[in-house]
């Protein structure tokens, strides 16, 4: 017979989704997961801020020609016009990329992040990129 306290803490773990099978690390499948799915969030998060400081360069980008059309070229391409020039910020928007790719891949227990796949880090760097449409 199972003592009452471990009975109910199977079924409870079972209820939540947990697992009970670990990995060499000691930690859960479920937390590893769970894990897996905040710095997937995590770097997509930065990503949209990455591109947000993109867009941010040409606030009002919607520029009315003489004739009072709006040129909606220069409003979709309006951030890229000069970004060469600026070094200063490539340096900035540089670091950050570094920076955050050191967090995600080797920031591990101290950062509380998994090392994500290649196909992950499209998504995220996409889902960032979906920020300039707007």
């Amino acid at each position: 017979f199972e003592e009452p306290g471990t009975i109910l803490s199977s079924s409870s773990s079972g209820l939540l989704g947990s697992s009970s099978s670990s990995s060499g690390s000691g930690e859960s499948k479920t937390e590893m997961k769970y894990n897996e799915n905040t710095t997937l969030l995590f770097n997509t998060f930065v990503f949209c801020q990455i591109f947000n400081e993109i867009n941010s360069r040409r606030v009002g980008a919607l520029i009315r020609k003489k004739n009072g059309a709006i040129d909606y070229i220069d409003a979709i391409f309006g951030p890229w016009k000069g970004i060469y020039k600026n070094w200063i910020f490539l340096g900035v928007i540089f670091i950050t990329c570094v920076v955050q790719f050191l967090i995600v891949m080797f920031g591990g227990r101290v950062m509380k992040t998994e090392r994500m796949r290649w196909e992950y880090w499209v998504v995220s760097v996409g889902l960032g990129a979906g920020t300039i449409l707007w």
